[in-house]
């Protein structure tokens, strides 16, 4: 009972997810996929690169 309550009530305050994205991934599935491109597009910075690659010198 209390789960659904919480379903219920944060579709209330947010409203439903009617992106088509949705219908290919999910949440979780589109936020992994998003945080990969991020951790791409940092690495390319010189500086994080380095730290990104510091134990591999090693």
């Amino acid at each position: 009972m209390k789960a659904t309550l919480t379903v219920y009530s944060s579709a209330i305050c947010f409203g439903n997810a009617r992106a088509d994205i949705f219908n290919i991934t999910t949440g979780t599935g589109l936020s992994c996929i998003v945080a990969g491109l991020v951790y791409l597009l940092l690495a390319q910075i010189p500086s994080i690169k380095k730290y990104l690659t510091k134990d591999k010198a090693k």
